[in-house]
């Protein structure tokens, strides 16, 4: 398992999924617990569907639409 990186900021303010950065380093994306939960789960029903040759669902796709545009949105 990865090393967890723990970072403390100064802000009370919760951090929310997103693009983050860090100093001049790259912008990457940020992606709560909770989320990351709810995403994996999506992911394993899309992979099991494609395994199968079924039809990706409504669900399915919209969280693939939202997690393309997360990525797309730390590009620089």
């Amino acid at each position: 398992m990865p090393e967890i990186r723990k970072i403390k900021i100064r802000s009370k303010k919760r951090v929310e999924t997103g693009v983050i950065q860090f100093n001049e380093d790259w912008p990457g994306i940020f992606m709560r617990g909770d989320q990351c939960g709810y995403f994996s789960m999506q992911l394993k029903s899309i992979k099991k569907s494609i395994e199968k040759g079924e039809q990706v669902g409504l669900l399915e796709k919209s969280t693939l639409d939202t997690l393309i545009g997360l990525f797309s949105e730390s590009r620089i």
